[in-house]
């Protein structure tokens, strides 16, 4: 499926108010040390990274992850603090990025185990248009990384609203927009207080639904959604996350939060342009399972987004 857009200058103009706009020039890097503080949602953001960034010439990553699937804020300190009073806790699966070494650690030991470059944190996405939800676990675990990785920077990484059709959407007025709107506040409001870079992946999605053709819509009315046959699906063009498929058991099972191939490559490409300064539509690197148009209308939908979001450490 080739996805493109087709809307005039006018257009756009309008739709890049909703990210504007200092603009962001990025100091241009060539090798950066990077540990992610995440959940599913940073597995996804860097998927593809590592391929895109040794697609680019000079470029190089060592990468690894302290991630649990789900796994929120306070989840992350409540565990860093039971592994500072019980050794024996080691929660992360950690993967040494220069020996390829696999084991169980704490926080601790990852934010030790290299001088990282740049950190990043987020919270779970079912809390990030949630204020309340972020306090006072942000500032705890802003607060740990900087006692164990003092010399990294902290990054925010900007998760995104879920998919149109979520179930949370179908009550109280509660709209994409509006998830999108309140997460993006508070990432900005935590990127203020911090003075931290934002990487703006959720930036990033919502720009693409609104510039892609055809923009995914629902339901499909040719679909029974109640009595589905198996192997078959609904069509979901221009999604950016799994959406309706059939697992492996043979469930047929609905994913609205996480991001598919499109919306791993288009979080990767974003990242890479906010880490290395450098322009994502240079990117050489295509996954086999996307349309190499598709991917050039991601990679410059990367680039739009970064260039327009406004990062606050600009104002």
């Amino acid at each position: 499926m080739i996805l493109r857009t087709t809307m005039n200058l006018g257009s756009l103009l309008c739709i890049l108010t909703l990210f504007q706009t200092t603009g962001f020039a990025a100091e241009k890097k060539t090798t950066i040390k990077l540990l992610t503080v995440g959940n599913s949602f940073a597995w996804n953001a860097t998927k593809y990274l590592k391929k895109i960034v040794e697609s680019a010439p000079g470029c190089t990553l060592l990468m690894a992850s302290a991630n649990v699937g789900g796994g929120p804020l306070n989840q992350h300190y409540d565990m860093a603090m039971k592994s500072e009073k019980d050794k024996s806790f080691k929660p992360y699966g950690f993967r040494d990025p220069i020996t390829h070494k696999y084991s169980k650690v704490s926080l601790k030991t990852a934010l030790g185990a290299e001088k990282w470059d740049i950190v990043t944190m987020q919270q779970y996405s079912a809390y990030s248009f949630k204020r309340e939800k972020f306090e006072p676990h942000f500032d705890n675990v802003y607060a740990y990384i900087k006692k164990y990785a003092p010399g990294a920077k902290i990054f925010i990484h900007q998760t995104w609203a879920y998919r149109a059709d979520d179930g949370r959407f179908r009550k109280d007025g509660f709209t994409q927009e509006k998830m999108y709107e309140q997460l993006t506040e508070n990432y900005r409001f935590y990127a203020k207080k911090y003075h931290c870079t934002i990487l703006p992946s959720g930036a990033a999605f919502q720009l693409c639904r609104k510039l892609q053709n055809p923009a995914f819509t629902f339901p499909d009315p040719d679909f029974d959604y109640k009595n589905p046959v198996k192997g078959t699906l609904p069509k979901q063009p221009g999604s950016l996350h799994p959406g309706y498929r059939w697992r492996k058991t043979g469930k047929f099972s609905f994913d609205s939060h996480h991001a598919n191939d499109r919306g791993c490559y288009l979080a990767g490409c974003t990242w890479f342009e906010v880490l290395f300064g450098q322009d994502a539509r240079t990117i050489s690197h295509t996954p086999d399972s996307l349309d190499p148009e598709d991917a050039a209308f991601l990679r410059e939908t990367a680039h739009t987004a970064v260039s327009t979001f406004k990062q606050v450490e600009n104002e």
